[in-house]
């Protein structure tokens, strides 16, 4: 892209990008002397994280008993509201269950969608603070 489409991709003056360029931003030079940008080199110089346009996103969230069924409700949203900030297409899957239990269905369904390349699973656990981790 062009030094203004970048300006305008980054919400900066022109001459911020060029002190971005001096501070290391990747830019590439036309025959005519013109800067020229990657979106992808641009997005990975400032962090932003990359969206997942053709993979699927999984959120499981699980309970131990159907008396938590609100605790459930509320890791469900966690999940969403994250998943739709980042702009993934997603998938929620939620189970009711002890933690030993293997056999339980959307456990299941994990492992089938983990095992599929094309999707990008997520997971969240928040029933104790001490154990929640993501991916």
């Amino acid at each position: 892209m062009k030094t203004s489409q970048a300006c305008k991709y980054l919400g900066v003056a022109r001459h911020t990008l060029y002190k971005m360029i001096e501070d290391g931003m990747p830019a590439h030079r036309s025959i005519g002397g013109h800067y020229m940008f990657d979106q992808e080199e641009m997005d990975q110089y400032i962090g932003k994280a990359p969206a997942l346009p053709e993979r699927m996103a999984v959120g499981y969230c699980r309970v131990s008993t159907k008396k938590r069924k609100d605790d459930l409700e509320r890791q469900a949203d966690v999940v969403e509201i994250y998943m739709q900030k980042q702009g993934w297409k997603y998938q929620i899957i939620d189970d009711t269950g002890s933690g030993m239990n293997y056999k339980k269905p959307g456990l299941l369904k994990l492992i089938d969608l983990l095992l599929d390349p094309k999707d990008q699973p997520y997971y969240h656990y928040t029933q104790r603070q001490a154990s929640s981790f993501w991916l």
